[in-house]
């Protein structure tokens, strides 16, 4: 039996007026440990950015229906936010404590075996990546026994992408078929696009148990 450190995910649950500061605290842990995160959904600057916002909204809720309507509009985007935060450090950490804390936030301790491969990865979607042309980046929604992912990305809907063995995915393009095994290396950046593809995904997390079930977010034409 193992014992692994997760976030504890306790943003949703603590009083309104604890978030503003909880979200600046996190904001500046993962600016000083960008290194740890580099590729964490809402980096330090957002976070904060995000803090801030929701501590002058939180001021004016109870002013107007305009007022709260704004307010709640920030809290549901904050809450997403550490929602994404959470998945991408525990992906990160793999059950490490120390690493979990330079997060800024607690960590909660749970015992697996790891005996079985993670769930289907959920709610995917594309996000464009800075100002590289045809770069975008990935993001799932990750079980908490996934050590990272496996994507393959194609601009022909003819490609069939299939899970083929426990440590394989199969590519087929009519006759022809290419066996994918797993690494692990993960890496979520989709580079050298060309703009006007029609860019299709799978996403397969996997540990040393195996790879969950591919899933897919809906196609996209790449914009630039």
């Amino acid at each position: 039996m193992k014992q692994t450190i997760n976030c504890l995910r306790e943003y949703p649950n603590l009083p309104e007026m604890e978030k503003p500061a909880y979200l600046a605290k996190h904001g500046d842990f993962i600016t000083t440990n960008a290194t740890v995160f580099p590729d964490i959904p809402y980096d330090g600057e957002t976070v904060t950015e995000n803090a801030m916002t929701l501590f002058t909204l939180s001021a004016r809720k109870d002013s107007s229906e305009e007022g709260r309507d704004a307010y709640n509009t920030q809290a549901e985007l904050c809450e997403n936010i550490m929602e994404e935060n959470y998945d991408y450090v525990d992906l990160v950490a793999k059950g490490d404590k120390d690493i979990v804390a330079k997060a800024g936030v607690k960590g909660t301790s749970s015992n697996t075996t790891r005996t079985k491969p993670p769930s289907i990865p959920s709610h995917l979607r594309y996000i464009l990546q800075g100002s590289l042309p045809g770069e975008m980046r990935m993001a799932y929604k990750a079980d908490k026994l996934a050590w990272g992912a496996i994507i393959v990305s194609f601009s022909d809907p003819i490609v069939k992408v299939t899970y083929n063995d426990t440590h394989q995915l199969k590519i087929q393009v009519g006759e022809v078929e290419v066996l994918v095994d797993v690494s692990t290396t993960v890496r979520t950046k989709i580079k050298k696009l060309k703009q006007g593809d029609d860019l299709n995904s799978v996403v397969a997390l996997f540990n040393p148990n195996g790879l969950s079930p591919v899933a897919s977010p809906s196609s996209i034409i790449v914009p630039r």
